[in-house]
């Protein structure tokens, strides 16, 4: 905004004749209609730009910022059983006996156990899960820190957190050089 005003100002000091005609005060409101302006040019890119987000999303037939996933029936029935179970040990020991490699079971297993107010159960769920080597995703992961920060786990929430994102990070670092 400063070079905006040095800017105007060395206009009408080069018009001398005009500057001594009206008082300094009179300059301000060009400094201030051509900042206004610039908000709006700025708005406008900012439009367009959200816009072509809009359109880019549309033709890969997304919505929202995740895409939307429609899961099978058996997904579903296995996560309303979830829904059901009374206790922890009944969600460890039927994550146990399925082979599912559906992410969102795993998830829902994780809620479940923390509205059952079993947090030590969230552990058990994720060597399940490693044990399998189930291709994690970010849901997953969000699920899980989500519900580790909810207990006041924090020291496990830092942990896996480093895990699970510092290695990509690393990974892609490696893929960079």
């Amino acid at each position: 905004m400063t070079t905006m005003m040095i800017t105007t100002f060395r206009r009408a000091c080069f018009r001398q004749k005009e500057l001594n005609k009206r008082p300094i005060w009179n300059l301000i409101p060009c400094v201030l209609s051509r900042r206004f302006h610039q908000l709006n040019t700025h708005q406008v890119k900012l439009n367009e730009q959200h816009q072509m987000t809009q359109y880019k999303k549309k033709l890969k037939g997304q919505q929202g910022a995740l895409s939307k996933t429609t899961s099978s029936p058996e997904s579903k029935n296995e996560r309303s059983l979830l829904r059901n179970m009374e206790s922890d040990k009944e969600i460890i020991q039927y994550l146990k006996e399925i082979s599912s490699q559906d992410m969102s079971l795993y998830a829902a297993a994780v809620k479940r156990c923390s509205e059952l107010k079993c947090p030590n159960s969230i552990i058990p769920i994720i060597q399940i899960v490693e044990s399998r080597h189930i291709h994690l995703n970010i849901i997953f992961y969000n699920t899980i820190l989500n519900h580790l920060g909810m207990w006041n786990k924090f020291d496990l929430q830092k942990h896996y957190f480093q895990q699970w994102f510092e290695e990509q990070q690393d990974q892609t670092n490696h893929q960079l050089l």
